[in-house]
């Protein structure tokens, strides 16, 4: 047996030592069982083995923090992310789980997150009263063109609409504020910058308080 795998296999039966811990915070709307996420959380590892590296613990504490917030961790429709940062491990609620928090809060009925492209008509009317439009580019090569802007709208309970923007410029901008390893070769930013930089606009509505959400811990 490899050294990741018999690590792999350490990590697998401390994280099962504490499956009561993880079913405790779990919410029961959430739909998943604390067996699931440590599988997931296993294949995040495996997948990223540099995660191994990390403490017991902080991989333990970012299953708690998924567990509690009741997001799937990794794989093709993920709503977290478990990434290293030096020995810890953290988590990163991705757009899928933000919107799936805002959504089970009652807060917004409906919520959309779009990128713009170059050869898309795109307006955005400013002002009270103001609105995005944005109508796609009939190209055939649209999904290759680059991306100039970011948007998120989301539909309140009450009627009220709640949007913003951010563009290309920006969300980069962003990314070299509060991403730790965004310039480093492995980091999402440059694997999946279209997912990642959908994460910030979504977020920037709740932390302004316009969507009655709370987000942190």
């Amino acid at each position: 047996m490899s050294t990741n795998s018999t690590a792999l296999v350490k990590l697998g039966s401390y994280l099962e030592s504490r499956k009561a811990r993880i079913q405790a915070m779990l919410p029961a709307e959430a739909g998943i069982t604390p067996g699931r996420l440590i599988r997931t959380a296993l294949m995040s590892v495996d997948e990223n083995p540099v995660l191994l590296r990390c403490s017991p613990e902080s991989l333990y504490k970012s299953i708690i923090t998924a567990a509690r917030y009741g997001l799937e961790i990794g794989g093709p429709l993920a709503q977290a992310y478990i990434v290293p940062y030096k020995d810890r491990a953290q988590l990163i609620i991705g757009y899928r789980g933000l919107i799936a928090l805002v959504l089970r809060t009652g807060a917004a009925s409906q919520v959309v997150a779009e990128v713009v492209r170059e050869g898309d008509h795109f307006e955005r009317t400013m002002g009270i009263g103001g609105r995005i439009t944005h109508h796609a580019s009939k190209l055939p090569d649209r999904d290759e063109q680059p991306i100039t802007h970011v948007y998120c709208q989301y539909l309140l309970s009450n009627g009220n609409i709640v949007e913003d923007v951010m563009t290309r410029a920006e969300v980069n901008r962003h990314a070299e504020l509060y991403s730790k390893a965004a310039s480093k070769a492995d980091s999402p930013w440059n694997a999946a910058w279209t997912q990642m930089a959908i994460q910030p606009v979504l977020r920037r509505p709740v932390l302004r308080g316009l969507i009655p959400v709370t987000l942190t811990d």
